[in-house]
């Protein structure tokens, strides 16, 4: 995960933890780092994403300094993006695989759920609604998706592309229902896009939910309900999307920066 080795006398150490393992091997390996840290006369300190992961790390009673500093995005200028005139999602994620596809059992990369209930539930009730994937969809995958005609794949693209495709769709989704006890980027990615989202309600989404950047939900139902919802009724869809376009103002990676080395300054 990191070395522990310190090969060099500072007053401050800092890791910055992005996806904590949540593992008591994690925990041995943050404390030889702090108690390496401190015999050096030095500051540990830890960066992590979300409430969840500082309070587990004080739990574990580690001698460091914890600090949050939440996701961001690469900022991109919305005031040129022009949105489709039909009304689309967008999921984005390195892999989409489904059965028989290498990830199709990983708990982030696998799209069974999408696959076989969302996407079908959606077209069922409404064909208009275009559903827009971007990354690597495996060959399975794209073998179930081509029996529907408002599917579009954009493969792998790298972040500049990916925030411009994200930024001219109008909700991005995201349909798993695994919980990290994360801070998701690619959530953090869709809010820089001004997306409002449809996610189930899980703590690697709890940002939509706390700032009412959307709908969380418990079922595929109801999953597909908000989505039409949000295509069918404007004033709603216009009220989360100021609510994301609000928000996103402080949470570019330049802004977090500061912040992160605002916090470390002051300790």
């Amino acid at each position: 995960m990191f070395n522990t080795e310190v090969n060099y006398i500072n007053r401050k150490q800092v890791l910055h933890i992005d996806d904590p393992s949540y593992s008591e091997d994690e925990i041995d390996l943050l404390k030889q780092w702090s108690l390496k840290v401190r015999s050096n006369k030095g500051s540990p300190i830890v960066i992590c994403t979300n409430s969840y992961t500082r309070d587990w790390y004080f739990e574990k009673s580690l001698e460091v300094e914890i600090l949050v500093i939440e996701q961001g995005f690469h900022p991109i200028n919305l005031s040129n993006k022009s949105k489709s005139d039909s009304f689309s999602c967008v999921y984005s994620s390195p892999y989409i695989h489904f059965e028989g596809d290498k990830h199709e059992n990983h708990s982030t990369w696998g799209s069974e759920l999408l696959i076989s209930k969302i996407i079908p539930e959606i077209n069922a009730r409404d064909k208009e609604i275009e559903i827009h994937l971007i990354g690597q969809v495996g060959k399975n995958a794209k073998k179930a998706l081509s029996k529907f005609e408002n599917i579009f794949i954009y493969g792998r693209v790298d972040f500049l592309e990916n925030m411009s495709i994200l930024s001219e769709r109008s909700i991005g989704i995201y349909p798993r229902t695994f919980d990290h006890k994360r801070s998701i980027l690619k959530i953090y990615s869709y809010i820089g896009a001004g997306l409002p989202i449809v996610t189930f309600d899980l703590f690697d989404t709890k940002v939509v939910k706390d700032n009412e950047l959307g709908f969380s939900v418990t079922n595929c139902e109801e999953f597909v309900d908000k989505i039409i919802e949000l295509k069918s009724n404007e004033l709603l869809y216009n009220s989360y999307r100021k609510k994301v376009l609000k928000f996103r103002a402080a949470h570019t990676w330049e802004l977090l920066a500061h912040k992160m080395e605002s916090q470390i300054t002051r300790l």
